[in-house]
């Protein structure tokens, strides 16, 4: 295990949540009209709660992939209602109205 893997292990942990999948791939090129590709890739659960319901986290940098851990988790994607309050539905489609 790496120095950044125990690093995202232990931030994730202080959420009460189990570290499935952590991956990391070199910032590179990128298509026309997108950002870079590459960065860190995280997925996590809770064991607890409720096993199906997966998190998932993402940064360009160690520091950016930690900081967005340790945001509320009120504020990530997960949040269903969050969801509708920006106007889409889990399926990521505009919601009309």
């Amino acid at each position: 295990m790496s120095k950044n893997t125990k690093k995202i292990e232990e931030a994730l942990s202080e959420w009460g949540l189990l570290l499935i999948m952590a991956r990391w791939e070199p910032i590179g090129g990128h298509m026309e009209m997108c950002g870079p590709e590459g960065g860190w890739f995280v997925v996590a659960v809770d064991p607890v709660a409720d096993k199906e319901k997966e998190y998932v986290f993402l940064g360009y940098s160690i520091e950016e992939l930690l900081f967005n851990i340790h945001r509320p988790l009120e504020y990530t994607w997960d949040n269903e209602e969050l969801f509708n309050d920006l106007g889409f539905r889990k399926d990521w489609e505009w919601i009309d109205g």
